[in-house]
């Protein structure tokens, strides 16, 4: 992943953005156990 994750928190689970070196954003979500990433779509200049 390229600069810095943003995290969010709601209702006991934290989702992470990041976006790719191509800049495409990715999230990974946490409720108990780690999901996979995952494309959320989108292109970040």
């Amino acid at each position: 992943m390229a600069g810095t994750p943003a995290v969010t928190y709601h209702d006991g689970q934290y989702d992470v953005f990041a976006r790719s070196p191509r800049g495409v954003v990715y999230q990974k979500t946490w409720n108990g156990t780690w999901s996979d990433w995952k494309s959320i779509g989108g292109i970040l200049g």
